[in-house]
């Protein structure tokens, strides 16, 4: 256990005290190379996040093991095409995936992620399936929580819409 004062201590402390979009933003990836694919829930508000998640571009991946970045030697990556660099409270993926039952396109996950507040995130549907697959305990919690946000969303969506088109018909009569 670290003692109060012990700088691990307080490093952990202090991620915890930043939110998901300035703990991404602080590792200075430039955007269009990675992609945050755990902490998503964070970023929609959904609930908080214990540690971010992050896919990064093949030539990203190989710069950052050659910055320093330590690579994970589990058993578990040992023996898999996926890869991960372990950093404070982040985890760098070489790929997103689980098992051979789900194995997302880096380049395409990178492309259509969402951008909020500056920091790009994979879209709740493509988290959802994810989820599915690894079908954890927690991961079915979270697509309980994932499903009731997305129908929350849907409705105000049809709300705002069904008020759009209350005005326009109104503006045309």
């Amino acid at each position: 256990m670290c003692a109060p004062n012990d700088p691990k201590n307080l490093s952990l402390i202090y991620t915890y005290i930043m939110n998901i979009f300035q703990r991404v933003k602080q590792l200075g990836f430039p955007l269009g190379k990675y992609v945050v694919v755990g902490g998503v829930m964070e970023a929609y508000g959904i609930r908080q996040a214990n540690d971010i998640d992050i896919v990064v571009a093949n030539d990203l991946f190989h710069k950052l093991i050659q910055n320093g970045w330590v690579m994970c030697d589990c058993d578990a990556c040992t023996n898999s095409s996926k890869k991960i660099l372990k950093g404070d409270g982040v985890d760098i993926l070489s790929e997103y995936s689980c098992g051979e039952a789900y194995k997302a396109n880096t380049e395409q996950l990178i492309k259509n992620a969402d951008l909020i507040d500056g920091v790009p995130f994979i879209g709740l549907t493509e988290l959802r399936k994810w989820k599915q697959v690894n079908g954890r305990e927690k991961d079915l919690k979270d697509i309980k929580l994932i499903d009731a946000y997305l129908k929350i969303e849907l409705s105000g969506i049809l709300l705002v819409w069904k008020i759009l088109k209350k005005k326009l018909i109104l503006a045309i009569i």
